[in-house]
This record gives structure tokens, sequence and C-alpha cells, in this order.
């Protein structure tokens, strides 16, 4: 159904060969698709202001990577 990462922890620089694994992947399945909803929860006003930006795939916003 889906794949999402998640951040177990902030990086670590004491880690051997100097790579630090800082996600991990969460798999989620469904035993039924029949009973699957899918949605998009509202956005705060926190989050409305920092999604202000739109185009055609709807809101985003803008981050430093």
């Amino acid at each position: 159904m889906a794949t999402f990462p998640w951040r177990k922890r902030t990086a670590k620089s004491d880690v051997p060969f100097g790579v630090s694994q800082d996600y991990e992947w969460i798999l989620v399945y469904a035993k039924n698709i029949s009973l699957m909803t899918f949605g998009k929860l509202p956005l705060t006003d926190k989050a409305k202001n920092e999604y202000r930006y739109k185009d055609d795939k709807g809101l985003f916003r803008r981050a430093i990577l």
C-alpha cells in the first residue's frame, strides 16, 4: 500500500565506516484492499502557513535540502 521513511535518530558521527543510518522504512500492507480508505488529513493553521506554495499537484513548502 505504501512506504514511509522513519527518522529513528539524529545523525551520529561515531558509527563504523563513517556512515550513519538515520532512517528506516515502514512498509504498509493491507489484507483486504476493499476495506481501505484513502484521504488527506486537514492542515493545521501552522501547516497552512508553511505550505503556502501551490502547483498542479497541490500545496507544498520550500525547504533547504
